[in-house]
């Protein structure tokens, strides 16, 4: 990316690329069991040149980055507690690892960045299912978020 268009990055373009990092990084903790801080420098020390489908990816923003995912860590319990109760025919850890890994940082987010609107959080992270998913689990995972939203933010 040249530093022109660097420059031309919007912080929204930056949170949302920080949340498909934190969703591929925590996919990669779940399924190798490495450890979260290696795991966050890992990403980190490549997010200037991720290269995704082609398209190199814009820059996070870091601070997000690692807020998601280190919040996440030190609350894990209380997600995947929000989680289960949101899900009404599975348990979190029966659920397909990459799907765990939106849920798990979007409902970090809806639970720990409330100076964020919640549709900003669960649009973000619809978008990032999206990529990965039909429109069933894309609405699994909506529901997922919106129902944690409601409780956690009424």
């Amino acid at each position: 990316m040249t530093a022109q268009k660097k420059q031309r990055v919007s912080k929204t373009a930056q949170s949302r690329s920080a949340r498909l990092l934190a969703v591929q990084t925590l996919y990669g903790v779940f399924h190798t069991d490495n450890d979260m801080k290696e795991a966050v420098a890992d990403t980190l020390a490549k997010s200037e040149h991720i290269e995704i489908d082609g398209e190199e990816l814009v820059p996070p923003n870091k601070v997000l980055f690692q807020k998601i995912l280190y919040g996440f860590d030190s609350r894990k319990s209380d997600v995947e507690e929000i989680i289960s109760g949101s899900l009404t025919t599975k348990k979190t850890g029966e659920t397909e690892t990459l799907l765990q890994a939106i849920l798990c940082c979007g409902v970090y987010e809806l639970l720990a960045h409330n100076e964020i609107d919640a549709p900003i959080i669960i649009n973000d992270y619809l978008d990032v299912a999206h990529g990965f998913y039909e429109s069933g689990q894309v609405k699994l995972i909506n529901g997922v978020l919106d129902k944690a939203a409601k409780a956690l933010r009424s």
